[in-house]
């Protein structure tokens, strides 16, 4: 009886095993992004690619090479990938960050391969014609580095003996204001 229940659990495992074993079919998404206004030497690695699926509840990071290539693997058929960022400050339009990805063919034996339909591109600066017309409000933007720092002093009787306010209220809550 254990001998029997013992060549069982063990073709149970062997099976599973063998189910597990099997080839599946991999989806590789391999792509690159580019730089609209640098030179040729520029360096594109650590850039960010998100990629988002219909039927996967997380979004897959990619993160590009020296040349801008990068390669990762596809939970489902229907993505989109996004230009996320990089060690510099990136500017794009929104038709240049998000590209829909489309299979582009068999990757011998390893898996079906897919790509962009799009290419994912960016600037270096905030002046790149490829921006569109709203380029100038976003370099007036990034023009001014801090907002005022003004703080609020009441004026307290100097025989209380208090430090000025601005020390306790640094700035003026606006509380339940809808």
């Amino acid at each position: 009886m254990a001998l029997a229940s013992l060549v069982t659990a063990c073709l149970l495992t062997a099976m599973a095993a063998s189910v597990e074993a099997s080839p599946s079919t991999t989806r590789i998404l391999k792509g690159k992004v580019s730089c609209l206004d640098c030179d040729a030497a520029y360096d594109l690695s650590e850039i960010v690619v998100m990629v988002k699926c219909e039927k996967a509840g997380k979004v897959v990071t990619a993160t590009t090479a020296k040349d801008g290539g990068f390669a990762t693997e596809l939970p489902s058929d229907e993505c989109e990938a996004r230009l996320g960022g990089g060690r510099n400050q990136l500017y794009a339009a929104r038709k240049d960050m998000v590209a829909e990805i489309v299979r582009v063919g068999d990757g011998s034996g390893s898996g079906d391969v897919y790509g962009t339909s799009t290419p994912l591109a960016f600037c270096s600066g905030c002046r790149c014609r490829s921006i569109g017309s709203d380029g100038g409000k976003q370099c007036k933007a990034a023009a001014r580095k801090f907002g005022s720092s003004k703080t609020f002093d009441l004026p307290l009787p100097p025989e209380w003996g208090l430090a000025p306010s601005s020390y306790y209220f640094p700035f003026f809550p606006i509380i339940g204001i809808p």
